[in-house]
């Protein structure tokens, strides 16, 4: 099974992650500003959050295409094992090493884990929901 993560998934999950990982820091200097009636700053910094997600995903969208397009982001899941492409690089876990999955943290992400403490980590909205479902059922068959 391979499951590719879609241009709106992408905008999306950049957003997403801009929001937690920008926004989230600064969100009790936010809040003061707010509080303060300074809402200006507030404003602008979500405002920027955005552009600079959509302007990401527009530059992907002219630039990351024809036929020296990079997957942004893959998961296949085949007889071997588990094999994520992040821009092209691809990192794998074998079956055998395969020790279960969790779902968690800020940004909420996916880790499959593996005996010797290492992980493959992957954003847990990269792929849409329908897609997660599948990965997760079979996840779940392969830890039986």
């Amino acid at each position: 099974m391979v499951f590719v993560q879609s241009r709106i998934q992408g905008v999306k999950f950049r957003i997403y992650t801009y929001i937690m990982k920008f926004g989230l820091p600064l969100l009790i200097p936010f809040i003061v500003s707010m509080v303060k009636g300074e809402k200006t700053f507030a404003l602008q910094y979500l405002c920027f959050l955005l552009i600079v997600a959509v302007l990401v995903s527009v530059w992907l969208m002219l630039f990351n295409s024809g036929k020296s397009k990079i997957v942004e982001y893959s998961l296949e899941l085949n007889s071997d094992g588990i094999h994520l492409t992040e821009f092209g690089k691809t990192k794998s876990v074998l079956w055998n090493d395969y020790a279960g999955y969790s779902v968690g943290g800020l940004p909420k992400t996916v880790s499959i884990k593996t005996p010797l403490n290492g992980e493959l980590e992957f954003g847990y909205f990269v792929f849409s929901q329908g897609q997660r479902n599948r990965i997760f059922e079979a996840l779940k068959f392969k830890e039986l």
